[in-house]
């Protein structure tokens, strides 16, 4: 509806016409108001709009003057200064000399005085000490953005502007933010932030991962051979693409490398590396090193050692033995033969069929010696020249080398078959050990060298393609030593497993010439402990659990 007030009596040629529009661009402080000229009249001097924040607002109120006009047409007044979260109340209006006409009236709101909206830009430009962020003000909050910029801190999230702070002027609108003096390989969190007179506004937060060369570790050498050994260690890429080597030789001047089986790595954690090298000489001291190199640099791990297994070893009493490497491990290729522990003091449990065989040999001859070396072994105890233990651990031992009718062996005849039966059997055969003697602290095997575990020889025996076929691998071949049939011997392994037998309980060696015994350094129970056999009618290696107080043969294993 239009209103026409008229501030004269007097009749006019020609109305004016006009009406109020519509409210735009609204903000806390601001709006912009339409109006149309319908009919200008005879001119106006003046038109605009008028408002307040009561209704029937008028002349007497704020107002905008757009000036005079003769013509109809469309105008746009802009309200400024106004209150925040406020009704206001418009009217367009038209003036000439004479009189005032006003035309409908509106209203519209302010919006309420808020934070600026803003969000953050991602990272850019990311380097080792610096990086490149911003915002984007989309909304000021209804009053003027005074200061913007980004805040961050590494400690924990939620920056704020008492943290580390860019200042990048005031308003709205994009701007772009160069953060500097960061420290590498260090997570930051950061948002960016707008002030205005309500308060300041924090866009989303983002984290980021400064860049930094590669961090490298060298971890012990494994699997170490006297060839062979695989080198390890970590590498933390900090998310650069990093290619990993290991650097090797007989001094800190390495000489060779070889890359690393993992590489190129990156991820912002530590990856394990490694590499295998052969073609080393056996006994030798080696040096090593894991190196990382991405487009931060390149760095190095600490220098370390190792030591390949030697061609031979000897034990505490001076007794050589050659090694064999199989799969990861290093064994003796011959059984233990040591009669003192490393310190010198004597292994109580030590005993050998060979030896055995010898010195009750050299006891009979002091028996022929003094004529009685024409008796039976059997009347040589009746006439108590020998026990009856003696006469039966004498028979033990000739019948383990499969002779019979033993009782009626003359002390001369059984004389010449045990200095036989010594003289036949190889000092390889070694000596039988009590698993207690194996268990001690002191260590029967040579310096470096160790008991293998039940896992160890487990370890061994799946390398050799299981039980059903290892035995046959790891056995001496022919049966100049192994009882016919020596059913599968081939000896592929070299460990050269020989049929020393053992030691029994109640005082007899057992399976001498038909199979082999080992003992494993774990308990099974508190009488027994794990242990492994192959006999000479198998191609199999068995694991069996025997009382601690039997002896059985030793191999050991290169630390």
């Amino acid at each position: 509806m239009l209103m026409f007030i008229h501030t004269s009596c007097k009749d006019l040629e020609k109305e004016m016409l006009v009406s109020t529009g519509t409210s735009s661009d609204v903000t806390a402080t601001s709006a912009r108001i339409s109006g149309e000229i319908i009919d200008p009249g005879n001119g106006v001097i003046e038109h605009g709009h008028c408002y307040a924040k009561t209704p029937h607002a008028d002349l007497r109120n704020q107002k905008t003057e757009l000036g005079s006009a003769t013509a109809k047409g469309v105008f746009v007044s802009t309200l400024s200064n106004l209150e925040a979260g406020t009704t206001y109340y418009v009217k367009a209006y038209l003036r000439d000399h004479e009189q005032t006409v006003y035309g409908n009236e509106i209203s519209f709101e302010t919006l309420p005085l808020t934070l600026p909206v803003i969000t953050t830009t991602e990272i850019s430009n990311l380097t080792q000490n610096s990086a490149s962020s911003g915002g984007n003000i989309s909304y000021d909050g209804g009053t003027p953005v005074t200061a913007r910029g980004v805040c961050w801190r590494h400690t924990f999230p939620n920056p704020t502007t008492a943290d580390n702070k860019t200042e990048n002027g005031t308003g709205e609108g994009p701007f772009v933010s160069d953060l500097t003096g960061l420290n590498p390989a260090t997570t930051y969190y950061l948002r960016a932030y707008a002030t205005n007179s309500t308060g300041t506004a924090y866009g989303n937060e983002i984290s980021f991962t400064t860049y930094s060369p590669p961090a490298a570790t060298t971890s012990p050498a494994s699997f170490v051979t006297n060839i062979s050994a695989t080198l390890n260690g970590t590498v933390n890429a900090y998310n650069s693409s990093t290619i990993v080597s290991f650097e090797y030789g007989p001094t800190t001047s390495y000489g060779s490398s070889v890359t690393a089986d993992q590489t190129p790595v990156g991820g912002s954690t530590a990856i394990n590396v490694s590499a295998n090298i052969t073609g080393l000489d056996p006994g030798t001291l080696y040096h090593f090193r894991v190196t990382a190199e991405s487009s931060y640099g390149k760095t190095y791990g600490d220098d370390l050692v190792f030591t390949t297994a030697p061609v031979s070893v000897n034990d505490r009493d001076g007794n050589a033995y050659n090694t064999v490497t199989i799969g990861t491990q290093v064994w003796l290729k011959e059984n233990l033969s040591v009669k003192n522990y490393n310190n010198g003091e004597p292994i109580g449990s030590a005993i050998s069929y060979k030896e055995t065989c010898s010195n009750v040999a050299a006891q009979l001859q002091v028996i022929i010696d003094g004529g009685a070396g024409g008796m039976t072994l059997l009347e040589a105890e009746q006439s108590s020249i020998i026990t009856s233990p003696q006469r039966a651990a004498i028979e033990n031992l000739l019948t383990q080398a499969g002779l019979t009718n033993v009782s009626n062996y003359t002390i001369v005849q059984t004389n010449i078959a045990l200095q036989s039966i010594s003289d036949s059997v190889p000092p390889s055969f070694g000596f039988l050990y009590s698993w207690e003697a194996v268990n001690d602290s002191r260590n029967v095997c040579p310096a470096g060298w160790h008991v293998p575990s039940d896992e160890e020889w487990t370890t061994l025996v799946n390398h050799l393609g299981g039980e059903s076929t290892a035995g046959g691998k790891m056995k001496e071949p022919g049966t100049s030593l192994w009882l016919n049939p020596n059913t599968g011997a081939t000896n592929e392994s070299g460990f050269t497993a020989q049929p020393a037998g053992y030691y029994s309980s109640d005082g007899y060696f057992t399976d001498i010439f038909r199979g082999a015994f080992w003992w494993s350094s774990t308990e099974n129970n508190g009488l027994d402990a794990w242990h492994r056999y192959i006999m000479h009618d198998q191609m199999t290696t068995e694991r069996g659990s025997a009382e601690k107080t039997r002896r059985l043969s030793v191999r050991c294993v290169w630390d």
